[in-house]
């Protein structure tokens, strides 16, 4: 239970589309990008991509990487750490405006409920 919410914060970042092929590629680059920009801290683990617990809704393939982030001793979480968020930001519209993931679309959320 330590790994889940409230302990740690969880986000979430979802790609939906028609081609599976193309939506799993996509969550993989969005899986390296984490990897690469939050190398060497400790307080973020990267999940995925997995597939949604419905893959496919209205013809629309779903992945999703998760990426969690603990909640430090002095209660101080990251959620509130500004670079996780723009990082998050960051790759949702670099995902949204790049021509390499066309048909793909990319959203973000914090501590989804499914």
């Amino acid at each position: 239970l330590h790994d889940l919410p409230p302990f740690t914060t969880l986000f979430a970042v979802t790609a939906s589309g028609t081609d599976e092929a193309q939506v799993v590629s996509t969550c993989r680059y969005i899986r390296s990008f984490f990897d690469t920009v939050l190398h060497g801290r400790n307080d973020c683990i990267t999940l995925g991509p997995t597939p949604l617990a419905v893959v496919k809704v209205n013809n629309r393939f779903r992945y999703r990487v998760n990426l969690c982030c603990a909640v430090s001793l002095s209660g101080v979480c990251c959620a509130s750490d500004k670079d996780i968020r723009a990082y998050i930001s960051q790759i949702v519209t670099e995902c949204s405006t790049d021509k390499r993931f066309k048909g793909v679309s990319v959203y973000a959320d914090n501590d989804p409920s499914d």
